[in-house]
């Protein structure tokens, strides 16, 4: 009876440990996990009309943008795009926009396209958001 309960209290020490090193690891890696971004070179040239791209400073960081603007748009489309990929593969047309009238503006997140740095808190890219919106022209 006393080697099972040696056993017992071996193996639930193990199991937490292990447990424990798990959800460590998830921690430590989860913007990995979350994130999967595809990077663009330096001299990579964006080629849909009438869209300009813009380099926005953000701390310690560079976001890179595409702004596509009409002469009497709606409004602006703010568009943060998901989890993976970049602008060049989000950006695929404008013309729902153009359609529409409204401008568009996307960004690539830190670590994405040619966007510099890499993700490292969600409070970090809530900020780079923000520097991003009010970069946007009037």
């Amino acid at each position: 009876m006393r080697r099972v309960r040696g056993f017992v209290v071996i193996a639930t020490t193990a199991a937490a440990m292990l447990y424990a090193g798990v959800a460590g690891l998830v921690y430590w890696k989860q913007e990995a996990l979350i994130f999967h971004p595809t990077p663009l070179g330096a001299d990579y040239q964006f080629t849909t009309p009438d869209v300009t791209e813009i380099q926005i400073p953000v701390d310690d960081a560079t976001l890179s943008a595409l702004h596509f603007k009409q002469a009497n748009p709606k409004g602006i489309v703010f568009f943060l795009h998901g989890n993976a990929g970049n602008l060049e593969s989000w950006l695929t047309s404008v013309e729902f926009y153009r359609r529409v009238n409204y401008d568009l503006f996307i960004i690539d997140f830190r670590g994405f396209g040619k966007s510099s740095g890499h993700i490292e808190s969600e409070a970090q890219l809530h900020r780079d958001v923000l520097q991003a919106w009010q970069s946007i022209e009037a």
